[in-house]
């Protein structure tokens, strides 16, 4: 898998949700990337949990 198959986008609301492409979305099959993104002038941290889907 491509980092570029892994998308983040936001809902309306602004939450980021996560889309994946390429050979990223048969790999995750049922499950579901749950993100939580946070920034600073200076800093930016991610943490993303895979839920698998069986």
């Amino acid at each position: 898998m491509n980092w570029t198959d892994v998308e983040i986008l936001n809902h309306p609301s602004g939450q980021p949700y996560v889309t994946l492409h390429g050979r990223a979305a048969p790999l995750a099959g049922t499950g579901s990337v749950h993100i939580s993104l946070t920034h600073t002038a200076t800093q930016a941290a991610a943490i993303a949990i895979f839920v698998d889907g069986r």
